[in-house]
């Protein structure tokens, strides 16, 4: 899903989404739990995702991940303008990967 809009306040962005495609997300979450994760908020270069597991871990209680946007592994952050209307990419398959220490 792609945020329709977005509002700062306090220096922390949040973002907004279309109500029926968040109700379906929602509703396909609860009952299959694995829609994936949507950006919530920026805080700096925190970004707080929320959501239900994946295809590969399915869960179906809704969860919350903080990450840091790390330019060095991530390349430069894009802006919350650019996030509404995301580049085309090059790439079709991709994913993100959670680096535990």
């Amino acid at each position: 899903m792609t945020p329709i809009k977005y509002t700062v306040k306090y220096d922390i962005t949040h973002f907004h989404y279309n109500y029926s495609e968040l109700r379906e997300f929602v509703r396909l979450g609860k009952a299959n739990g694995n829609v994936g994760l949507i950006l919530i908020k920026r805080e700096g270069t925190f970004l707080t995702y929320k959501g239900f597991g994946t295809i590969q871990n399915p869960m179906r209680s809704m969860i919350s991940i903080k990450s840091r946007h790390l330019e060095m592994l991530d390349g430069p952050m894009p802006s919350d303008d650019e996030r509404l209307v995301p580049p085309a990419s090059p790439y079709t398959d991709y994913k993100m990967i959670f680096l535990n220490e």
